[in-house]
């Protein structure tokens, strides 16, 4: 039903009416056919939405507080709590058996986009970080001097305790929203209580209160002590997380009120071996495991002022970093801290005049995704008795340091503005008009602030002094320390014994800052009219930058009817283009390898010229900005009290960017002439996705008890061109042959975020007797396929190349439980509250991703029975 049709029904027989004020906002004035003399007095109400009974053309869907509170959030983070949306698809790994130690927020994609994306806001003001979201290359955290795994594309993770609503806009989105090829997702904040009221909880989970699902080999990787260290963390068998959150919230004077929180989510994750099991049987002394940890905080301050009944002052400041720790495997000093997040600062101002309602919106963040720790250089050593932390024997190693710190930073500044006017006739209609503008400026960069040096164990000569012929002393690549094991170097180097080492050969990465700038404005313009039974809803948002020196025109159109005039039975169309993100990495990799070097130096222990090494292997070129084509098709129905809401969605994703290789030479010298990387707008992708929504407009009430509830069903088929852009720069482009057919590895069919059935079940019972309140989510995944690689080799113009064949993997169904207990204390709102979130309730052993290793392949699961339990005091 409508705002329109409920607020008739609602008001039916009394003296008022609602009336549309400028915005969309509803005003209670007295009806001029009755004698609004007297007060209205109603019952307490309880007013709820169906996720776009605004009238949102089956595109919006919003979640408030008690939605939010329904089922379980994988440490407070929204992504996670999106999987109640039909059109969205969560990561497959979000949830591994593997790494349930992890905060970062889940990756999703809407309607089989790109997970990068989507944009991601904080009351209307973007925080998505574009550095380089798209890499999920995992080596990439310790393993290279220049490059990093991709970052989040979420800038800000806002837990959900501070959070009123989630909108999402999965399809005929309005022309306000642009900068997307999935959707939208708009995390509004809650507002001060007018009283003074605040809260303090802790919750806490830990390894011995999850079950884990491994196969039998895995197990042994897992716990019993792998043979390989692994830096990464992508194991982590013993865990424990912690969040703390502290809210106060109030209004110090009738037009000013304040609320501020600060939350800390840390996981330790224990028992990491650093050293490999062949390293300890060589003697190694350093210590076999280590611990790592994962931390968020979140500083966070809102402010509003409200002088008049037509003026607010919103500003909200926000601070959210985060750190996870990691080490370089059998090295000394090898522990570093990837740093991420950052901050945002907002202010919004809403003016609601006579016939226009106007907000203005300034915005600023700062984001961020390094790698920081450790003394700055890495060396390779043969054991003696000062390094004396590697393995004892001739050919043992001794490592030490890390590859450097790496500083990634997204500083943006940004203005909008929105004007909304009051509905007026014309044309035998009624129109809303509603325009706006944008401008922003962003500059992202990528710095190397100290030069960092590396020597492999073949650079090794003997030396007696580590003071060069200049009198300055080298601490880093030379050692006095007489060698273990003299004989055991190659008898060309000289060692004798007494010798100690040096490296007379160095990589040099210098100190050095590469930097690149977008500047971007935005017109946009719609026209929400209706026509006798009839709405339609026009627009059109243009866009333009200078990163891409692109601009383009997104049409957008809606259309409505509504059989009865009342919103029991509706029919929605639309035709839709989006336009995406840009993402910075592609710039800042030009020319990042002029900062490569090498030094040499003979006896005299004195460093040469450094002599440049690397061309620069990646040319940008002129490209376009990827685009969504989209036809939908709806049909709403309210019957027997229920909404059922059946959707269609075609989307078609073009000139999306993808990674090349081009081999042979080119006319420009600085570029390598043997191969080098270019981008190409040749990427696609086409989804079909129909879903089913079932939603009873009134609780069922039994024994004194209440439940409301919701039933979503979800078919989508994706087709892509390509499984990861940068397929080709991480080795992806070989050829195979698949159910007969020979393409490029990274063109097998796409398994992430593409599970073709879903159905969900929600309900949430409210039981006061027992001051509780019971949430469940049950969902059922169908069955997927996934490229797997048979072992076996085929013949393919003159080369052989690996066969892979499809495998099934079988359905997914999990049933999570939100037990949610509050009693009243006193008369002042005290209250004590505990929720205990129970996942995976039956311990279902589901897939969770398919890897493959080239050697077979395996696979992830699902966490288990899961629990985790909050405490909290609110008063």
């Amino acid at each position: 039903m409508t705002p329109d049709a409920a607020l008739r029904q609602l008001l039916a027989g009394t003296p008022w009416q609602a009336v549309v004020r400028p915005g969309g906002a509803y005003a209670l004035v007295p009806s001029p056919d009755g004698d609004a003399s007297g007060t209205l007095v109603t019952a307490p109400l309880s007013v709820q939405g169906s996720g776009d009974a605004d009238g949102a053309y089956q595109g919006k869907s919003e979640y408030d507080e008690r939605s939010l509170n329904a089922i379980p959030a994988s440490h407070g983070q929204i992504t996670s709590l999106l999987r109640m949306n039909p059109a969205v698809q969560l990561d497959g790994g979000a949830n591994s058996s593997n790494r349930p130690g992890d905060l970062e927020p889940a990756d999703i994609s809407i309607h089989g986009a790109a997970f990068w994306q989507n944009l991601f806001m904080v009351d209307g003001m973007s925080v998505n970080n574009d550095i380089n979201p798209s890499n999920r290359e995992y080596a990439y955290v310790n393993a290279s001097a220049t490059e990093l795994h991709g970052n989040t594309s979420q800038g800000i993770a806002l837990d959900t305790g501070l959070v009123d609503r989630v909108v999402v806009y999965d399809s005929n989105v309005p022309a306000e929203y642009g900068g997307f090829n999935g959707g939208v997702i708009d995390a509004v904040t809650r507002m001060p209580s007018k009283d003074y009221h605040g809260s303090v909880s802790a919750t806490h989970t830990r390894s011995s209160w999850a079950k884990y699902h491994l196969d039998d080999w895995k197990k042994d990787e897992v716990y019993d002590t792998p043979a390989i260290a692994d830096g990464y963390v992508r194991n982590q068998p013993e865990f424990a997380t912690t969040t703390w959150r502290l809210n106060l919230e109030g209004h110090l004077t009738d037009t000013f009120g304040l609320l501020g929180s600060f939350t800390r989510k840390r996981s330790d994750i224990y028992n990491q071996r650093m050293l490999n099991e062949s390293m300890e049987q060589g003697g190694a002394s350093l210590p076999t495991f280590t611990n790592v940890f994962r931390q968020i905080d979140n500083y966070f301050l809102k402010g509003v002022w409200t002088p008049t009944d037509r003026v607010m002052l919103e500003t909200v400041v926000n601070y959210e970093p985060r750190q996870s720790e990691h080490f370089n495997r059998n090295a000394m000093n090898g522990d570093f801290i990837i740093d991420g997040g950052g901050a945002n600062v907002g202010m919004t101002l809403i003016y609601e005049g006579d016939r226009v309602v106007q907000t203005h919106k300034l915005s600023g963040s700062l984001l961020e995704h390094s790698r920081t720790g450790g003394p700055g250089w890495f060396a390779r050593w043969r054991h003696s008795p000062e390094i004396n932390w590697g393995e004892r024997r001739p050919t043992g190693l001794a490592l030490y340091g890390t590859f450097g710190n790496l500083h990634q930073e997204q500083e943006s500044v940004g203005y909008q503005a929105k004007f909304e006017w009051s509905p007026v006739q014309l044309f035998g209609g009624d129109h809303r008009f509603a325009a706006g503008v944008g401008l922003s400026r962003t500059e992202a960069l990528y710095e190397r602030k100290q030069q960092y040096t590396d020597h492999g164990v073949g650079a090794l000569r003997p030396t007696r002094t580590c003071v060069d012929a200049n009198g300055v002393l080298d601490d880093r690549h030379c050692s006095t320390s007489p060698l273990t094991f003299p004989e055991g170097m190659p008898a060309s180097s000289g060692f004798r014994p007494g010798d100690g080492q040096y490296a007379n050969q160095v990589f040099l990465y210098k100190a050095g800052r590469f930097d690149v700038e977008q500047n971007t404005w935005t017109v946009w313009a719609e026209d929400d009219m209706r026509v006798g039974n009839a709405r339609f809803r026009p627009g059109v948002r243009i866009d333009s930058d200078d990163y891409t020196d692109k601009t383009t025109v997104a049409p957008r159109l809606a259309f409505e009817y509504d059989f009865a005039a009342d919103g029991s039975s509706r029919l929605i169309a639309g035709i839709n283009r989006y336009y995406g993100r840009n993402i910075f990495d592609r710039a800042l990799r030009v020319g990042r390898e002029s900062l490569e070097f090498t030094m040499s130096r003979g006896s005299n222990l004195v460093w040469s010229t450094p002599v440049s090494t690397a061309l620069n292997t990646t040319v940008l070129g002129d490209l376009d900005v990827p685009y969504d084509d989209e036809w939908t098709l709806g049909f709403q129905k309210i019957a027997w009290n229920t909404a059922f809401d059946l959707k269609y969605v075609k989307r078609k994703g073009r000139d999306q960017i993808i990674t090349v290789r081009v081999d042979g030479p080119v006319p420009d010298p600085t570029v390598r002439q043997t191969f080098h990387y270019a981008y190409e707008n040749i990427g696609y992708s086409d989804t079909d996705s129909v879903s089913l929504t079932v939603q009873p407009q009134r609780e069922f009430e039994w024994g004194g008890t209440s439940t409301h509830a919701q039933l979503i069903a979800n078919w989508t088929d994706i087709e892509r061109s390509h499984n990861d852009p940068d397929g080709a720069r991480y080795g992806y482009n070989y050829f195979i042959q698949y159910r007969g057919q020979v393409f490029r590895y990274n063109e097998r069919p796409v398994e992430n975020f593409a599970r073709p059935w879903t159905v969900r079940i929600m309900t949430q019972t409210e039981i006061p007797a027992l001051d509780l309140t019971v949430g469940s989510f049950l969902s059922w995944r169908g069955p997927y396929k996934a490229a797997w690689y048979t072992g076996e080799s085929a013949e393919y113009e003159g080369d052989q190349i690996d066969v892979y064949e499809p495998r099934d993997f079988g359905t997914a169904m999990t049933w999570d439980l939100r037990l949610a207990w509050a009693k009243r204390l006193g008369v002042k709102q005290e209250t004590v509250f505990a929720n205990l979130d129970v996942t995976n309730v039956l311990n279902r052993r589901n897939v969770a991703s398919h890897i493959d290793d080239f050697a077979g392949g395996y696979e992830e699961y699902e966490l288990g029975r899961h629990f985790q339990l909050e405490l909290g005091y609110r008063f």
